[in-house]
């Protein structure tokens, strides 16, 4: 059911065509022992494609309280809000780690690349599950609208910041740990700061969806 109060982009025929998620098992991509898994990646294009997800955002601080700070179990135990923060946290620490690799500097010594998750992940899109996050982006259980302010202004800074490494970006030749998905480079590092805004922007979409339909 689409409400013709929602934000813009909540409504847009992009949404539905750009932030699809597979259903299926999470136990497809359970982690699997690191190979060498390589892709092309238009680092531009992924770049500019982040962007949007900072310009959706501006859409969802307009919500109600009620909207904003209101959790759907059914969907996820996050509210619209926490998911935010949760993103936000995430593309900035991943913005910074791009950074990093572009300067050369030296993020892990372990050889090797993307696991078959990561792979997966990076070249079908994640799969709505229950899984666990870092603790460094969990969000606090009362996120407020100044503490997502902020936190916004912190991604977006880096976000901003990352623009001037484009062209850097896939010549870097470090990798940097995924906890989940192996040793990504830069520019698989940027694909992954994309996939997974889309991936959020998705479940906010539909307990946004859910809370309308009640």
């Amino acid at each position: 059911m689409i409400c013709s109060s929602w934000p813009v982009f909540l409504r847009s025929k992009y949404l539905n065509l750009a932030f699809p998620i597979l259903q299926r098992s999470a136990s497809i991509i359970k982690t699997t022992p690191t190979r060498l898994f390589t892709m092309d990646i238009d680092v531009q294009d992924e770049y500019r494609h982040l962007g949007l997800f900072y310009e959706a955002v501006a859409s969802l601080l307009d919500l109600q309280d009620d909207v904003l700070f209101q959790a759907n179990t059914d969907v996820s135990a996050w509210s619209p809000a926490q998911q935010l923060y949760h993103i936000l946290r995430a593309n900035g620490m991943m913005c910074k780690g791009i950074q990093l690799l572009c300067q050369g500097r030296r993020m892990t010594d372990e050889e090797g690349g993307m696991n078959k998750a990561g792979h997966y992940v990076l070249t079908k899109g994640f799969v709505r599950g229950r899984g666990k996050a870092p603790e460094a982006v969990v969000p606090p259980d009362d996120v407020s609208r100044e503490v997502l302010q902020e936190t916004l202004a912190r991604s977006l800074k880096k976000y901003r910041e990352t623009e001037a490494y484009l062209a850097q970006i896939p010549e870097a030749e470090g990798r940097m740990p995924h906890h989940h998905l192996g040793l990504l480079n830069a520019s698989e590092w940027l694909r992954l700061a994309r996939l997974h805004s889309e991936h959020h922007l998705a479940i906010i979409r539909d307990i946004v969806g859910a809370q309308a339909a009640a």
